[in-house]
């Protein structure tokens, strides 16, 4: 796969967790990181769920995503032309990002990080996927999913599921990304 090219960088795209890209201070850590080697292209789960404005809680935003926040954003994605070398997804975002590829062939990768909702995900997108989470995250998928699969995680440990926003662990799951997608493009 010969998708490295020196003059350029290559495209990848960062979808936000529920709370969305301009709440989250963490996430500059990845923009600032990935940004040196890639293009980024930011996708705020919150805007292309169409959440609306007045949720401001965690339960009630999330019941949005469930039930109907999920396929809206996945619709959006679907509809756009996405052929970005990868998409680095956080939490509600890596199950997005897992539907909207199912059909997708021009996305490379998938790295989707505290992404406990896949745990319910029976298909699996036909991209390189590479799955992050905390030890003590208890909704993270079970050993038997894993093994069905054939997806080994990369688990923090004594970490719980907002792990991501940590700065050293950021810093970590940013090297992760750079060293697999270098590697397998150079």
């Amino acid at each position: 796969m010969a998708l490295y090219n020196d003059n350029q960088k290559l495209s990848i795209v960062l979808l936000s967790d529920l709370w969305g890209i301009y709440t989250s201070d963490w996430w500059l850590i990845y923009k600032n990181i990935l940004g040196e080697k890639f293009k980024i292209i930011e996708l705020d789960s919150r805007t292309i769920a169409k959440v609306p404005e007045h949720l401001k809680n965690e339960k009630d935003i999330h019941h949005f995503f469930i039930e109907e926040g999920i396929q809206n954003a996945v619709k959006y994605i679907s509809q756009s032309t996405l052929k970005e070398v990868a998409i680095i997804a956080f939490s509600i975002g890596g199950t997005i990002a897992w539907q909207a590829l199912l059909n997708n062939q021009e996305v490379h990768y998938l790295f989707a990080i505290s992404s406990t909702r896949l745990r319910y995900e029976r298909i699996i997108p036909k991209v390189e996927t590479l799955l992050f989470y905390g030890e003590k995250d208890i909704y993270q998928p079970d050993k038997r999913w894993y093994q069905q699969h054939q997806i080994s995680p990369i688990i923090f440990q004594n970490e719980s599921h907002d792990f991501y926003m940590k700065s050293q662990n950021a810093v970590n799951i940013c090297n992760t990304i750079i060293n697999t997608i270098q590697t397998k493009t150079q």
